[in-house]
């Protein structure tokens, strides 16, 4: 039978002398541990770097001699692959493979898949990232952890960073996305801002699809970052902070669409502009000069 990782924990910090003989009579031929990150899709960017990192921290371990003399292996699990093989995969690992311990997950989405496996399995399981407060909070479990902080505190600290630094803001809009995480997130947010600040309108709760490199579906308009003094903006009403959402009867969702759409005007042509200001739907008629 291989030795707990906790005793083996005990013999490394010399807490446990009794243990010790038993360790080294026991003396396994290396700690296994699995750890599920996102190798491929857009996550990658970040479950990558995981990845090294794990390999870089084993690798430092082991030249110390592992852990109670006994050397750390990894075993990765791609995240990125769909719930259906995360599942299959991590119960290889447990089942086939014999890992000790595993370190699962980045995604609270994968989190919400593989905690509830892990307390099936019994195996000991810490939650390296599942940021979702419900994930751990909503429940007790006797064989996951989770080693970092979640939504709530994080959510918290934005909040109040906002109402320090931009204490008369009126409007709020969300962009999160669609999963776990992203919906939690914004329910512990905006149920904090209810109560902090209660005259602010939230004007729009938009959640794109987890990974989505493109959010023109959800955000329409281009926001002002300034006007040109004296210039057809200015004329036309127009404020830094303004978000334009149509020229000319075409839709704006980003900066191509804009250049586009005043490209094709004339000079001293009147055009129709539809802006918001304050979360409110404006109009006004913007007529092109030679000096735009």
């Amino acid at each position: 039978m291989r030795p707990t990782l906790r005793n083996l924990a005990m013999a490394g910090l010399g807490l446990a002398a009794l243990a010790l003989p038993a360790l080294a009579q026991d003396k396994p031929k290396d700690i296994k541990i699995g750890i599920t990150t996102f190798l491929s899709g857009p996550a990658a960017v970040f479950g990558e770097p995981s990845k090294a990192a794990a390999e870089m921290i084993a690798e430092s371990l082991n030249k110390k001699g592992g852990i109670g003399g006994v050397p750390v292996t990894l075993s990765f699990v791609d995240e990125g692959a769909g719930g259906e093989a995360l599942v299959s995969n991590y119960r290889r690992l447990v089942q086939d493979e014999k890992v000790d311990a595993t370190f699962a997950s980045i995604s609270s989405g994968s989190c919400n898949q593989l905690v509830p496996l892990a307390e099936d399995l019994k195996m000991l399981n810490f939650m390296w990232d599942c940021g979702a407060a419900s994930i751990l909070e909503a429940k007790k479990y006797r064989y996951n952890f989770r080693t970092q902080a979640n939504a709530t505190p994080e959510m918290l600290a934005v909040l109040v960073y906002l109402l320090k630094t931009k204490p008369n803001f009126k409007t709020i809009a969300v962009v999160n996305q669609d999963y776990a995480w992203g919906r939690e997130s914004w329910e512990i947010f905006s149920t904090a801002l209810k109560q902090m600040k209660p005259d602010v309108q939230v004007v729009a709760e938009l959640f794109p699809k987890f990974g989505a490199p493109d959010y023109s579906t959800e955000v329409k308009g281009l926001l002002l970052g300034g006007v040109v003094g004296g210039g057809p903006a200015e004329q036309a009403g127009l404020k830094k902070g303004d978000v334009i959402v149509e020229i000319a009867g075409q839709t704006i969702a980003n900066i191509y669409d804009y250049t586009y759409a005043l490209d094709v005007l004339k000079i001293g042509q009147p055009a129709k502009v539809v802006y918001m200001r304050e979360g409110k739907s404006n109009e006004t008629t913007l007529t092109p000069s030679a000096r735009r």
